[in-house]
């Protein structure tokens, strides 16, 4: 039986991390300390990695990696993580044998290159991203038709069907590719849900304008069943709950131009999507117009349930309220509101107040 190490306590690594503790010995990390006191009553959670490597076999690694203003995925802390790991081993803590299995989003080539700094060590290194609507990870994860694993080890292989299978109950489909395969196409998959997502935005607002919104749903499903019936992994057709998805489609353009590949799809719907902020801005204050009644925002990450701010489109809509004099009930976790607050009072004093998660403000919610 294997000793697992969660690092990263947000909303996906904690509802894995509870998953496989149905079955295995479960400890976690996160370096936000806050974090770690309020879960510490519920797991075994520390912000030292370095024990989280030393007691586990197999660490899986959830942390955040936003698009930075370059147009690539943040994996900062985790080459932190790998440094912990070579770390570990000059304290004369052993890591040989070790499994490193990296399941957040990631640039190509990132798990090949961690590969080669941690061979020398005895570790070996998987990817295997995820793909979760955020609504119930749990019983998402459980359901999943097929898991993609980008490793070049058939033992690995091996102990991560053994570990998902006990925990799910059922046999379940690995496709296995090469690192930067297995990267890349994490990368497809989310790029195709941003254009799928910004199409059915489209006619989400020409049914508006032909006064059919009450029959949105019901057409959007019928296209879902139809987008999914050949492509399990392709998300959910109903609107999203924000703008956009993500700047994803400037990294894929970028990505593209690098290889100079012609990038106009995705720079259009980039260019779509950055439109949609200026229409919901004229859609709320047309709807709002009186600035005595605050607006509330559910949510300032940009993408649901996530912690992370930077590139958030739900930002960008707040700063433009404010700074055409409207005030804000602001709903968010924590943490945010730790990271946040200071910020827009600073800016704009007495014009926006915060709510825990599960409170009920009153103003005019915003509903994406």
């Amino acid at each position: 039986m294997y000793n697992i190490g969660i690092i990263g306590t947000g909303k996906f690594g904690y509802s894995f991390g509870k998953l496989l503790s149905k079955e295995y010995q479960v400890s976690f990390s996160d370096k936000n300390e806050s974090i770690v006191r309020k879960l510490s009553s519920e797991l075994t959670i520390t912000n030292d990695n370095k024990k989280i490597i030393e007691d586990s076999d197999v660490i899986f690694v959830c942390v955040d990696t936003p698009i930075t203003n370059n147009k690539e995925f943040n994996t900062l802390q985790i080459s932190n993580i790998v440094d912990d790991f070579i770390e570990c081993f000059k304290s004369e803590i052993s890591i040989n044998g070790k499994t490193l299995i990296i399941v957040s989003t990631v640039n190509p080539f990132t798990t090949k290159l961690i590969q080669e700094r941690l061979s020398a060590y005895g570790v070996q290194v998987a990817y295997l991203p995820t793909f979760v609507e955020y609504t119930n990870i749990g019983d998402e994860i459980i359901n999943t038709p097929f898991f993609l694993l980008g490793n070049s080890n058939h033992e690995i292989t091996s102990m991560v069907t053994n570990i998902l299978t006990n925990v799910i109950k059922k046999p379940i489909n690995i496709q296995q590719m090469g690192y930067t395969a297995s990267e890349l196409t994490k990368i497809m998959i989310d790029g195709f849900s941003t254009v799928q997502k910004t199409f059915i935005n489209g006619f989400k607002d020409i049914f508006e304008k032909f006064s059919l919104s009450h029959e949105f749903t019901m057409s959007s499903d019928s296209l879902n069943k139809e987008f999914r019936k050949n492509n399990p992994f392709i998300s959910d057709g109903k609107p999203f709950n924000g703008p956009i998805l993500s700047n994803i489609n400037l990294l894929i353009a970028n990505m593209f131009e690098q290889q100079e590949i012609d990038s106009e799809l995705f720079l259009t719907t980039e260019k779509i999507n950055q439109n949609r902020i200026s229409e919901l801005f004229i859609k709320y204050t047309n709807e709002n117009p009186t600035k005595d009644i605050p607006f509330i925002i559910d949510g300032l990450s940009y993408m649901k349930n996530s912690n992370v701010i930077i590139n958030s489109v739900s930002l960008d809509l707040c700063y433009k309220f404010l700074e055409s004099g409207y005030s804000l009930n602001i709903i968010e976790s924590e943490s945010v509101i730790k990271s946040m607050s200071k910020s827009f009072t600073d800016s704009y004093p007495n014009k926006v107040k915060f709510f825990k998660k599960g409170l009920k403000p009153d103003g005019y919610l915003i509903n994406f």
